[in-house]
C-alpha cells in the first residue's frame, strides 16, 4: 500500500486506524503506532469520525501527523497528547463515553477536563489548542 501511494505522492501522509486497538501513521518514509487511550466505552459508534475531525483539527492547527524519531512514547502510563494522532485518540476516547453517536457535550472544555481525568500530559504546542 505504501509503495503504490507514495509512488503517486512521495509526501503523502497515511492514517489507518485499528478500532481499540489504537492506530498507524505513515509520514516521510516511516510507521508509527499509536495505542489507544484507555477508557471505559459506552458508545464506540461515531468514534471513528471523532478520530478524524480531532486529527484534522489537530494537523491543520501545526501539530505534527507523527513523532520526530527517536520514538519512545514513554510516559510513565499517562497518554502524551503530541501528534495529531495523539489528539485524535483523545477526542475518540471522549466520544466514547458519551451514549451517543456525537458526543453532543464536546468541546474544547471537556476535551480538556477529560484529558485531565486521565493524567494526560501536553506537549507545548499541543497545550495551545485549549489556549
Amino acid at each position: 500500500c505504501t509503495t503504490i501511494l507514495t509512488s503517486y505522492n512521495p509526501k503523502i501522509k497515511i492514517v489507518v486506524t485499528v478500532g481499540s486497538k489504537g492506530s498507524y501513521g505513515y509520514e516521510n518514509g516511516r510507521w508509527e503506532y499509536v495505542p489507544c487511550i484507555s477508557v471505559k466505552p459506552v458508545n464506540t459508534a461515531g468514534a471513528g469520525d471523532a478520530y478524524l475531525a480531532g486529527l484534522i483539527i489537530s494537523h491543520v492547527a501545526g501539530l505534527p501527523l507523527i513523532r520526530e524519531p527517536p520514538d519512545d512514547q514513554k510516559n510513565f502510563g499517562r497518554p502524551l497528547i503530541e501528534t495529531a494522532m495523539d489528539f485524535a485518540n483523545l477526542l475518540a476516547s471522549l466520544k466514547v463515553t458519551s451514549k451517543d453517536t456525537i458526543h453532543m457535550k464536546a468541546d474544547a472544555k471537556s476535551l480538556y477536563e477529560h484529558a485531565l481525568r486521565l493524567g494526560a500530559q501536553f506537549s507545548p504546542k499541543a497545550y495551545m489548542l485549549f489556549s
